[in-house]
């Protein structure tokens, strides 16, 4: 019999203690880490909640503001000081326009007129259109199509409208 086969392999011991110390935090690392970890949980939903509120958007002066485009050439348009003769929408300021860092325009133009046009209210802006109108000559008020008031894109179409006009409603 071999004497070696009888003796059993000493059974493992658990860590050491200088191997238990390593692998130990403090009381103090784990209150961080805990913290940190809370911290970021609370920041992530906070952030996009703030980005996606109306607070986040960009800063416009608050009220109605008036617009007035034609065509400024081949299929484009281009945004002018509204006039004192034309046709008026509703709430339309004559004596000033307004800030066109808000809005663009992309349209179809025919001779001197604009037979169709989307104007949108640019990323950022809180603002919503409120009224438009188009111009077929003089004060002359076309026969207009006009889709998407008090939202953030507006369809104009019409035959003969050299001008068209609208206004902008921006809250706070």
């Amino acid at each position: 019999m071999n004497e070696q086969a009888d003796i059993a392999e000493p059974a493992k011991a658990g860590p050491t203690a200088d191997e238990l110390e390593a692998k130990r935090i403090s009381r103090r690392a784990a209150i961080k880490k805990a913290a940190a970890v809370a911290g970021a949980v609370w920041v992530a939903p906070t952030i996009i909640d703030s980005l996606a509120s109306p607070a986040a958007a960009v800063t416009a002066a608050k009220g109605t503001f008036s617009y007035q485009f034609s065509k400024a050439g081949n299929n484009s348009c281009g945004f002018n000081s509204p006039l004192t003769n034309g046709c008026n929408p509703t709430g339309f300021l004559t004596t000033a326009a307004g800030d066109i860092a808000i809005v663009s325009v992309a349209c179809t133009t025919s001779s001197n007129n604009v037979t169709s046009a989307t104007v949108t209210i640019n990323a950022g802006y809180s603002c919503t259109f409120t009224n438009a109108a188009g111009t077929t000559s003089g004060t002359t008020c076309g026969v207009a199509t006009i889709g998407g008031l008090g939202t953030k894109t507006l369809s104009l179409s019409g035959a003969g409208i050299g001008i068209w006009r609208l206004t902008i409603t921006c809250p706070t």
